[in-house]
């Protein structure tokens, strides 16, 4: 049962609470001690508990933002902003479990939560390695957000590590339409060419690969570059 809360002390709460949102942007520690004075005064607003939560989480103390968050949702079950933060931090926190329950359950609420469709997909395929559920997800990203560079780059991951891989470059030669110069995927694509016998797209790619400024910059295509440099002789021979 909720504890009755005096009007006197709701005013001094909102009081300390503007206090409090006027220094969220300048001065994070003292912004907490008067949303904590607030929180003292006026337990059940989830607005509070929420700000207090984001804050913990910003100090990537997760504990404690779960435990604000948590509090919040008790009081706002159905607030989606409190649910996205709340399941962000159990993702996080590598409890994957339990971040994947709150992200579906927002979905539920909302099919359009685009951050929690793409979070979902993302556990499904790297932490589940269920990539047909993986698929689906990436695609609902895909059907609100048509140019989502990150989903269209994983759904396409996803077809390949799913074995279907004629889909698979069919999104990758549709991401690098829009974005002709990402190095994943022309390597991605390349090795699928080569991989299908496609010889002449499979050197063209492998070419453009090559070609593409800054990847040398990145330590992680090293090995990519050295890869494709030897496959690419080969096919030339």
């Amino acid at each position: 049962m909720n504890e009755i809360i005096s009007k006197e002390d709701i005013i001094k709460s909102n009081k300390y609470f503007c206090d409090a949102m006027k220094l969220y942007d300048f001065n994070k520690s003292k912004s907490f001690d008067f949303l904590e004075k607030s929180s003292e005064l006026n337990p059940q607003n989830s607005d509070i508990l929420y700000n207090m939560g984001v804050i913990y989480s910003e100090s990537f103390n997760f504990d404690k933002s779960i435990q604000c968050f948590e509090k919040a949702l008790q009081i706002s079950p159905k607030n989606e902003s409190i649910l996205y933060n709340l399941a962000n931090q159990y993702f996080l926190s590598n409890n994957f479990e339990k971040a994947l329950t709150g992200f579906e359950k927002l979905i539920s609420q909302n099919s359009r939560a685009l951050d929690a469709l793409y979070n979902t997909a993302y556990i499904y395929m790297r932490i589940k390695k269920d990539y047909i559920k993986a698929i689906d997800y990436f695609k609902r990203v895909i059907k609100f957000d048509e140019i989502n560079i990150d989903a269209l780059f994983n759904l396409a991951l996803c077809y390949s590590l799913n074995g279907n891989k004629q889909e698979s470059s069919k999104i990758y030669e549709k991401l690098l339409k829009i974005v002709p110069d990402h190095f994943p995927a022309c390597f991605n694509l390349a090795v699928l060419y080569k991989e299908s016998d496609r010889k002449d797209k499979a050197i063209i790619m492998f070419r453009k690969y090559l070609s593409l400024p800054n990847k040398s910059e990145d330590k992680e295509q090293h090995k990519f570059i050295k890869y494709a440099t030897t496959r690419l002789r080969e096919l030339e021979k």
